[in-house]
């Protein structure tokens, strides 16, 4: 990708909070490789998605608060994105930003091993007449490749089942509608991340989803 290739818009999605409350290893990782997209010029524009305020605001001060850029960046140049608990959800809270303010081209910043399952669920929900490109972010060990190959096959199925165009929903009806899924997202997950063994699972520490049913 050329440093000259210009966005109307970066979208940096979520990694998540730590029981402590502070950004985990993965979300820190994303935001570094949006700000540095920043600073190459390839948009003005950042939307920072979470699922929730309080780490989306997180998110927010962290690229506030970084030092040393030749650009400068401030409130202006960052939109929040909240109520996405996954990747789907981002994919459905970013598309009406970005419907709302009429942009077309814009680049996605996430982890190298989460980045085909991100580009094929937003290039599904937000459908015809976008331009959406990646931006990788090598993630090591914090992600697992398998673990993301199986989280796509099921998210092509479950889509499957939608003939076409998918109007935006209202996020919290979505999850209690589409329990079947995440359900099968958990189990894979807990496949390869038991609770409480390593820190790969930091990524989903709070993530509604991913927690025990009470």
């Amino acid at each position: 990708m050329s440093d000259l290739q210009r966005y109307d818009v970066i979208i940096i999605l979520g990694g998540g909070v730590t029981p402590e409350g502070s950004l985990t290893d993965l979300s820190r990782q994303k935001l570094d490789g949006g700000y540095l997209a920043f600073q190459e010029n390839m948009a003005d524009t950042i939307i920072v998605a979470g699922s929730k305020e309080y780490s989306v605001g997180l998110r927010q001060r962290y690229l506030l608060e970084k030092e040393g850029g030749q650009k400068s960046i401030s409130l202006e140049n960052i939109i929040q994105a909240v109520g996405g608990q996954d990747t789907i959800g981002e994919a459905f809270a970013t598309k009406g930003i970005i419907q709302e303010r009429g942009l077309r081209n814009f680049l996605l910043v996430t982890s190298d091993k989460h980045m085909p399952r991100a580009l094929w669920i937003f290039t599904r929900i937000y459908g015809n007449g976008f331009n959406i490109e990646g931006k990788s972010v090598p993630c090591g060990d914090l992600l697992n490749e398998d673990m993301e190959r199986k989280l796509l096959r099921v998210t092509k199925e479950f889509f499957g089942k939608f003939p076409g165009q998918i109007d935006a929903p209202e996020l919290a009806k979505w999850y209690q509608e589409n329990e079947e899924l995440y359900d099968r997202f958990r189990k894979i997950h807990r496949r390869f991340y038991p609770p409480r063994e390593g820190k790969e699972c930091q990524a989903y520490m709070r993530v509604d989803y991913m927690k025990e049913k009470k």
